[in-house]
């Protein structure tokens, strides 16, 4: 009798334990990410800006990125005025869906509210065309274009060897290929470490310096919104380079990268 006791008592402490961590979790869900989305969505909605950044913020922060996301922290920063934090979050967001029409059409206005667009120089064909096409392309996607090509490549020049006929015409096919993979290895490399050595001045106007130290000779400005590459930083400076090729030093509080 005792021991039918025991097993009944141990059996009602299951279920209530069962049932006080499923009260808990409908609690928690309460701030779960679908709900804190709604949350940004309405503060965004009522001109909130700045609640609605900090509900995206935290949803960042559980690592849930996403091109959605970036996108609507864009909208809010580009509401604020805040045209560098715009552009940075657009960037962002392109590295998940670069061909969404929003995002391209927003992105393109905060660009134009620049007081000075980035220097963007020329290379020459066909290394420009080939930037144009990755442009609106994933990493993922690009480097899946350069295999098919350079997979390509192989077979035909294999079929060279060893086909009895149109050796001529795998041949063409396969140099040609193999020059298009030549010429995409540096695109392709620029595309895959873009977001990690590009970074966004966020911060007014600025100037660079020769050296990294507040009183160092100022080089040349850059303006909220610009796009730099980064080349090392230290004690709170950064060396960074404009798409001209000019060096220089700037705080690093005043850009942040893209990732």
């Amino acid at each position: 009798m005792t021991r039918r006791i025991l097993l009944i008592m141990f059996a009602l402490f299951l279920t209530l334990n069962g049932l006080s961590r499923a009260i808990s979790e409908a609690a928690d869900s309460s701030s779960g990410p679908v709900q804190v989305l709604a949350k940004a969505e309405k503060e965004y909605a009522d001109g909130n800006y700045e609640a609605a950044l900090d509900h995206y913020q935290g949803l960042l922060n559980t690592g849930s990125a996403s091109g959605s996301l970036f996108y609507n922290m864009g909208n809010c920063y580009f509401a604020e005025g805040k045209n560098g934090g715009a552009i940075l979050s657009y960037e962002r967001a392109r590295l998940f869906m670069p061909r969404d029409p929003g995002l391209i059409i927003n992105l393109k206005n905060a660009r134009s509210k620049m007081k000075q667009q980035d220097i963007m120089p020329r290379e020459g064909f066909p290394f420009d065309e080939i930037k144009k096409a990755m442009y609106d392309l994933t990493s993922a996607e690009t480097l899946l274009v350069f295999y098919i090509i350079y997979c390509l490549a192989v077979i035909m020049a294999l079929l060279t060897i060893y086909a009895r006929i149109f050796r001529p015409v795998y041949f063409i096919a396969a140099f040609t290929l193999f020059m298009i993979s030549l010429a995409c290895v540096n695109p392709v490399y620029d595309k895959l470490s873009y977001a990690k050595r590009t970074a966004v001045v966020i911060s007014g106007i600025i100037d660079a310096k020769y050296e990294p130290r507040d009183k160092a000779e100022s080089s040349f400005p850059l303006y909220e919104g610009m796009k730099i590459s980064v080349i090392k930083s230290r004690k709170g400076w950064s060396k960074i380079m404009r798409p001209d090729g000019k060096v220089g030093w700037v705080e690093t509080s005043c850009i942040e990268k893209i990732a």
